[in-house]
Order: C-alpha cells, then structure tokens, then sequence
C-alpha cells in the first residue's frame, strides 16, 4: 500500500523533472521578500515606510494617508492582523503580483501588491474571498 506522503513525493518530483515546479527568478524573490515587507509595514503601523514602496501611478495618489484609512478599513472588518500564512506569484502584462494570504483575526484576506520591472508597487489590491 502505498502512503499519501509517498503519493505527493512522486508528484513533486515529477514536477521538478517536468520543469512545472521552478523557483523564483531573482526579481521574483525581490519582489516576494519586498510584498512581505510591505505588509509587515502595514501591520507594524509604519504607513510612511509603506509608502515608500510604491511607484506611479501610486506615489502620486495614495500617501500613507490613504493607505493608512485602506489598512483600518481591513482590519475593522477581519479584526487584526495575525500573519501571512503563504506566498503566491502571478504575472500580467509586465507586472509581478505577490499573493500574500494573510490571516487577520476573523477570517483569511488575500494582500497583492503589484511590481513593476524596478520592484515598485504600482497596484495594490485587497481580496477578501
């Protein structure tokens, strides 16, 4: 009989000989250790820090204001922030987007700042599914 663990071995080695399980790029890994950081930021209350993250169109509109309001709108729903349970990346059109599932007291939300090729987060989007 063969075990579950044995079972998922099989699947992820075959993904690695397959070349469908690959790591991060170098900008990949900037960009997830930079999303980390940002919501760390967030959670710590260092909005002006955050801030500093950020490229066009964001750095002209958002303010660590505004993020700050985004942040407490979040965590008055969710309660407050507990950790980033893992870490996903997607692409479009150029742009990077981190994934982070973040578990809040209350329920899990899904944190995705978008990159663009200098590492700035030029979208950011919070998805409460």
């Amino acid at each position: 009989m063969i075990s579950q663990a044995s079972v998922l071995l099989l699947l992820v080695t075959l993904q690695v000989a397959s070349g469908t399980l690959q790591s991060p790029s170098p900008h990949e890994k900037i960009v997830m250790d930079a999303a980390r950081s940002f919501v760390q930021q967030l959670a710590t209350g260092e909005f002006d820090k955050a801030n500093e993250a950020f490229g066009p169109p964001l750095m002209f509109t958002m303010g660590a204001g505004k993020l700050k309001a985004q942040w407490q709108m979040v965590t008055e729903q969710v309660g407050p922030f507990k950790s980033i349970v893992d870490v996903q990346l997607e692409s479009q059109d150029g742009f990077t987007g981190v994934v982070l599932n973040c578990a809040f007291e209350r329920k899990n939300v899904k944190v995705i700042p978008w990159f663009d090729d200098q590492s700035r987060i030029v979208r950011l989007f919070y998805d409460p599914r």
